[in-house]
């Protein structure tokens, strides 16, 4: 072993007695009969390889956050109450409270403390202990959220459309990008752990998350709660009988509507789908409450004299980023699919029954030779007697030499059998890579788009 070897060896132990002696420091804060929760915040909690914010959330999830239960209340004889502060009672108290928290706040916490973690020169403020409550953190995160770096686009899975001093626009293309960007909301794309919805909306049509960075008190005229994210939901319709007198409109529903237009229209009628004219637009407050585009409006227009041209303006810039992002991607869609790919389907789909009937019609003869041998291996049979029962059996034809036969052509059945399983195995794998091609439209990324637990 080399001196640098053991150097290695040196700094790592003494690394770990380090993060020990820290571990052990923030216990000694705490009751004994917690000391086993401090260690599952380490592993559940902490975003560090040192526990540098391990006191700070030991402090944040084991403090007393809400009234003590009477279980926990000694009654005075005047009839007031004081805090149980024998045995464990308190403390037990405390630890009931970290495990029973709001499982939805618990999540967002975890979020906030690796955001902080990750992107801490965001922060004005870069001493976790600056923070006198998880409140104060979350708006701070919050906060930084509005300043988007290259690094966080990169890794979060987020696209940055639109960008002034007032206003922001976002649309995520994973489930870990919406719930981080949806958070401080009841938007269902954004539900942690529950992929389901965000997948079935975003296949509808991109979802866009407008930031509100003016960070100003509604007023009544603005008709909203207290909040600074709107989300837009931008739904494609496609127009099948632009010939007609009337129009008849269809919608993306799922991957599979979205090829079939595409194969039914040509690309100028595909990307009339997005445009404003025939689009459906939806505007949910963080509240998950459908609004008017007249409330959105009023929204963005912001209080005081003149929010009806200032809405407005907004609105026609906002409306704008979200067709032009839109016919981009369906564009790019209409490009990549192959526009035979429908009768390519349905070929390898006759492909593969013609193999299945064929592969039945061999397995039944196999099944008939298996049973013609049962009966010639039975021991008790006459042979003499059988040929003169079947004519077609040649009189010099001996038994064993018929064995061998029905050896033979069973032999030759299985090898045929062998073949068309091959065969129907080689279509089907084509079949379903094709189907996936021809259902591969979501206005997110599928391959990243997993639940976010945490």
């Amino acid at each position: 072993m080399n001196k640098e070897q053991i150097t290695e060896i040196i700094l790592d132990k003494v690394d770990k007695l380090l993060l020990e002696a820290r571990i052990d420091n923030i216990k000694k804060k705490f009751p004994n009969d917690v000391h086993g929760f401090i260690d599952e915040i380490s592993v559940d909690y902490e975003p560090s390889n040192n526990d540098k914010y391990l006191d700070w959330l030991s402090k944040i999830l084991l403090y007393p956050i809400v009234d003590i239960p009477n279980d926990y209340l000694i009654r005075n004889d005047d009839g007031t109450y004081k805090i149980n502060s024998t045995g464990s009672g308190r403390w037990g108290y405390n630890t009931y409270l970290s495990y029973q928290m709001n499982a939805q706040d618990r999540k967002i916490l975890k979020d906030d403390i690796d955001y902080f973690h990750n992107y801490i020169r965001k922060f004005e403020q870069r001493d976790i202990n600056q923070y006198a409550s998880w409140d104060e953190l979350h708006k701070a995160v919050e906060k930084a959220k509005l300043k988007l770096s290259r690094k966080e686009i990169k890794e979060s899975g987020v696209i940055k459309l639109f960008e002034n001093e007032d206003f922001l626009i976002l649309t995520p293309l994973t489930h870990q990008a919406a719930c981080r960007y949806g958070s401080n909301t009841r938007w269902c794309v954004a539900m942690r752990g529950y992929s389901g919805y965000f997948e079935n909306y975003f296949t509808q049509g991109p979802i866009f998350f407008l930031m509100d960075k003016r960070m100003i008190p509604p007023t009544k005229s603005m008709k909203t709660e207290d909040y600074y994210k709107l989300a837009m939901h931008y739904r494609p319709r496609f127009d099948v009988a632009p010939e007609r007198n009337y129009q008849r409109y269809q919608m993306l529903n799922n991957s599979k509507k979205a090829f079939q237009l595409a194969s039914k229209l040509n690309k100028e009628e595909f990307m009339q789908g997005a445009d404003l004219n025939h689009a459906k637009i939806d505007f949910w407050t963080v509240s998950d409450r459908q609004v008017k585009k007249s409330v959105a409006q009023k929204y963005m227009g912001g209080p005081g004299r003149g929010q009806g041209v200032r809405g407005q303006e907004a609105m026609v810039k906002f409306e704008n980023v979200m067709e032009k992002y839109t016919k981009k991607v369906l564009s790019d869609f209409y490009d990549s699919i192959d526009k035979d790919a429908g009768k390519k389907l349905e070929e390898l789909k006759n492909t593969i029954q013609k193999i299945n009937d064929n592969l039945n019609v061999v397995r039944d003869k196999i099944d008939e030779l298996d049973n013609l041998w049962s009966i010639i291996g039975d021991v008790n049979v006459d042979w003499d007697d059988m040929k003169s029962r079947i004519s077609e059996i040649p009189d010099k034809l001996s038994v064993e030499e018929f064995k061998t036969s029905v050896e033979g052509h069973r032999e030759k059945l299985m090898q045929i059998k062998d073949e068309l399983e091959v065969k129907r195995e080689t279509n089907s794998e084509k079949l379903e890579d094709m189907e996936v091609k021809t259902q591969n439209f979501q206005f997110y990324d599928p391959e990243k788009s997993i639940p976010q637990n945490n």
